[in-house]
């Protein structure tokens, strides 16, 4: 934009500004804030005038239109721009007169160079919308690496600008007195905030060039962080000013003291008096001589994939299966899902979780256990259900100890359902009994006449290290016995969540009561367990694609089972249980 233009431009702004009242009263304090060493747009801020355009404006037209202002106006002269209030000068502050001396020599031969960096915002707006900012940034965030729908941007200050808000803004009240504008003595209401201010300066710079749409609480975020070096302890007088606000600050060696942050500080400072600010701290502030610098990253929120797993195999813990820090199994449901899935979505972290779990020797047959992955920072988020249904096909043939079935993206506020699930739904099992002594009649039709069983159950032994100790009311709702042989039979039961069905049976040494054993007078025991079904809806069932085909790294009876992400689960269950001749050592759990 050559002279010429700069000058029609402020021209036509300026004549504007003068046919309304709202503006020219202004004009004054926006001269002394030039006059302070503020930037264009920071003069702006002051007036609480929430024109878009005008902060979109280049900053050479608004910086031609404060020097129009200054000569339109005589800013009051009662304080020079370059020397401490009187209130600052009062015992105790830190600018004393031997302090305001030096300062006052350092700015004169710096003068030219400190007037580039803005003594409010240290030109984090002066240079919001130039090219050498700019550029880099949608650089920056064009090969982010990415894929996201919309954005939302947020920024974090350097804390002394809240700091300096409120020195420039007491400077303000201490020239004008009289003026209604700066009546009110915090100046948060009536000033415009530089994260609003940036962001309407680059919001449209991105849509027009990269073509990203903004959206409030979108869940990709470019994270824009401010920072200035050289003021960054200039709050750090309302500790003695403020007397408590010490007490805040008390935190845990080697973490950031959180009473530093942005938003404490202004807390702080709406809770600090005028008089107290002035006379401890530095009124207008001091210029400074190093322009800000900041960190731009980025992330996304989490996504979250949903499915139901089988589990054919007795040796298979649902997730790693640490002892001591120390991997005691190579596989888990948990690494044999998610090793397919969060590669694809190059995320940071995937955490795993199910409605409820079974042990590693009990398998998970019928459609299946409900299972969740929430993927952390994905970096790619975009795959069509055509992909969810490769990936599927992938996990099934990799392994033939699993098979997982309507894998797919849900939402955040659909995960509520897989926790809530866990302890509120029924389960049904299937378990192979033993007792010790041979079985009749009459006990089959004692247990087959049991209905809506309650039975109190204390945390068992087995789970004691990783569960709290409790005594748990569930109920047993229904039993189908089915007599193998003398001393053993199958149990059918339908169940409340969260029972534990091992110690219904064999009594956990008299933990869980009533149990089958004091039910027949005998003493029972559990040699295999399978969980049959888990009524929950979730996810929900989807319209299955075209299955994929890929063949199992390993060969197995229950290969065939696994071709087709779409075959039905009566097609892939597992032989029946098999009858051991004595009860088994307790397994560990997983």
């Amino acid at each position: 934009m050559d002279a010429s233009e700069i000058q029609r431009r402020c021209n036509n702004i300026l004549h504007e500004f003068k046919s309304k009242t709202t503006w020219t009263d202004h004009f004054p304090g926006m001269a002394a804030l030039s006059n302070c060493g503020c930037c264009a747009r920071c003069a702006l801020r002051f007036t609480n005038q929430k024109s878009m355009p005008l902060f979109q404006e280049r900053i050479e037209v608004l910086e031609a239109i404060i020097e129009e202002i200054k000569k339109i106006v005589s800013p009051p002269t009662a304080m020079s721009d370059t020397e401490p209030s009187v209130e600052t000068q009062a015992e105790g502050g830190p600018s004393s007169s031997s302090s305001s001396s030096s300062s006052s020599s350092s700015l004169a031969t710096t003068t030219s160079e400190s007037r580039l960096v803005c003594t409010a915002c240290f030109n984090i707006l002066a240079d919001a919308g130039s090219k050498s900012f700019t550029e880099p940034f949608l650089d920056r965030m064009s090969h982010s690496g990415y894929e996201f729908h919309d954005y939302t941007l947020t920024l974090q200050l350097p804390v002394s600008t809240v700091v300096r808000q409120c020195a420039l803004w007491y400077h303000l009240r201490s020239l004008f007195p009289g003026n209604t504008l700066y009546k009110s003595e915090n100046p948060e209401q009536h000033v415009v905030d530089i994260k609003e201010a940036v962001k309407w300066i680059l919001g449209p710079l991105i849509s027009r060039r990269l073509n990203y749409s903004f959206k409030n609480g979108s869940d990709f975020k470019a994270n824009l962080v401010y920072l200035h070096a050289e003021s960054s302890t200039e709050h750090e007088f309302i500790e003695a000013a403020n007397e408590g606000w010490n007490k805040k600050r008390r935190t845990k060696k080697g973490t950031p003291r959180h009473a530093d942050s942005l938003a404490n500080v202004s807390k702080a400072l709406t809770l600090l008096p005028e008089n107290l600010f002035c006379k401890y701290g530095v009124v207008p502030p001091q210029r400074v001589h190093a322009l800000f610098t900041y960190n731009l990253t980025f992330n996304h929120e989490s996504v979250y994939v949903a499915g139901r797993y089988n589990k054919y195999v007795r040796d298979l813990s649902q997730t790693p299966w640490l002892i001591d820090g120390e991997l005691k199994s190579k596989d888990s449901v948990e690494t044999l899902i998610s090793q397919h899935i969060a590669p694809l979505f190059e995320c940071d972290e995937a955490r795993f979780s199910a409605s409820g779990r079974e042990d590693i020797d009990v398998r998970m047959l019928g459609s299946g256990r409900p299972f969740m992955l929430e993927l952390i920072n994905p970096h790619k988020i975009m795959f069509s259900r055509e992909k969810y249904a490769e990936v599927e096909a992938r996990i099934n043939a990799h392994s033939d100890k699993i098979r997982v079935t309507r894998l797919q993206r849900i939402r955040k506020n659909q995960t509520n359902a897989l926790k809530e699930g866990e302890e509120t739904k029924r389960k049904t099992y299937k378990c192979c009994v033993w007792v010790d002594r041979p079985l009749t009649k009459a006990d089959l039709d004692t247990l087959a006449q049991i209905k809506e069983l309650e039975i109190d159950q204390k945390t068992p032994v087995r789970v004691l290290h990783r569960r709290s100790l409790a005594t748990r009311r569930r109920t047993i709702y229904h039993i189908t016995p089915e007599e193998v042989n003398g001393h053993f039979m199958f149990l059918t039961l339908s169940t409340q969540a969260g029972t534990y069905v091992k110690e219904f049976v064999h009594g956990d040494l008299g933990r869980t009561i009533p149990n089958v054993g004091t039910i027949l007078g005998c003493k029972a025991d559990i040699l295999q367990l399978d969980v049959l079904e888990i009524e929950i809806d979730f996810p929900k069932q989807i319209d299955e694609p075209k299955p994929f085909s890929f063949s199992h790294s390993s060969s197995s009876s229950s290969s065939s089972s696994t071709s087709s992400s779409s075959s039905s689960s009566s097609t892939t269950q597992p032989s029946n249980m098999n009858i051991d001749s004595k009860p088994p050592s307790e397994t560990a759990p997983s």
